[in-house]
This record gives structure tokens, C-alpha cells and sequence, in this order.
């Protein structure tokens, strides 16, 4: 079973442990091996059909100026790059960092932004979205690519 499949198990039998009304050890135990699974802390890795392959779960960050908002990413139907595809697959990622926050923590996050990175093809550019939580200032970052969560792991984030 690959990774991201044995991820999805895991989420499983915690939304069943949350039905059942489990002990929240029991429940604990299933988080705990959602995050070890990737083999690097505060690293998951998300389920297939997910908008992004894994998720960065990091201490707060405040440093807003340099991401770009969800709203100014969404062009017209008009627009020649989004139009209305983009804008629901803007909408999609959207909804995927929501959902996995409130999985995760119980709240939705009250800023959710984007900014983007290279494509080691250097011929693209690709969306990594960001997001904050209000309770305790728990701060994720969203991606596809694996080495670029793991150099911002290296830098302390």
C-alpha cells in the first residue's frame, strides 16, 4: 500500500474514532502515526485526490506582505490562464486547507493565502497555500513538492 493510501486509512479510522465517540488517546495514536508516517516531523501526507501531496504543520508565522490572496489568483471567465477552471481549482485547494486545519485542529484558519515556487523544470511556477489558525497561532503550509517542505524544515520553520 503506498503512502498516500495508508494516509487515507489512517484519516478513516479517525473520523470513525470521532463518530464512535472514542477515547482521545485512541484517537491520539492515530494522529501521531498521520504525522510520522512521511518520516519527518509535522509533515503529512495527504490522501489521493488531494489539491496538495503533503501539509507543514509549523510554528506561527506573521509574515503576510509577500502572499498573494485567494481572490486576486481567481481571473474572470475571460482570463486566459485561470478563467473558470482556475477558479475551481483555486476554490478546491481552498477548500482542502480548510478541511484538513479543522481536521486537524477543530477551527478553520482565518487567513488562508498563496505563493508560489519554481518548478525544478524551471519552466513553471507552482502554488503553495498557506494558512493560519486563530486559537493558538499554528501556521501550515500546503505543497506538492517534498524537498521544497523539507528545506523550510531545514531553515526552522
Amino acid at each position: 500500500m503506498g503512502l498516500e493510501n495508508e494516509s487515507l486509512e489512517i484519516i478513516k479510522k479517525i473520523q470513525e474514532s470521532r463518530e464512535r465517540k472514542e477515547d482521545y488517546t485512541l484517537r491520539y495514536s492515530y494522529y501521531s502515526r498521520w504525522w510520522e508516517l512521511s518520516g519527518i516531523e509535522d509533515l503529512a501526507i495527504m490522501p489521493p485526490g488531494s489539491s496538495f501531496k503533503y501539509v507543514l504543520q509549523t510554528s506561527p508565522f506573521d509574515f503576510w506582505k509577500a502572499t498573494i490572496p485567494p481572490e486576486s489568483l481567481i481571473g474572470d471567465e475571460n482570463d486566459e490562464y485561470y478563467g473558470e477552471h482556475g477558479k475551481e481549482e483555486i476554490n478546491n485547494m481552498i477548500k482542502t486547507m480548510k478541511d484538513v486545519i479543522n481536521f486537524i485542529e477543530g477551527e478553520e484558519p482565518h487567513t488562508v493565502a498563496f505563493t508560489s515556487i519554481p518548478m525544478p523544470s524551471g519552466d513553471l511556477f507552482e502554488l503553495v497555500g498557506l494558512a493560519k489558525i486563530s486559537n493558538n497561532g499554528t501556521s501550515f503550509v500546503f505543497c506538492n513538492d517534498l524537498d521544497y517542505l523539507k528545506y523550510l524544515k531545514s531553515k526552522g520553520l
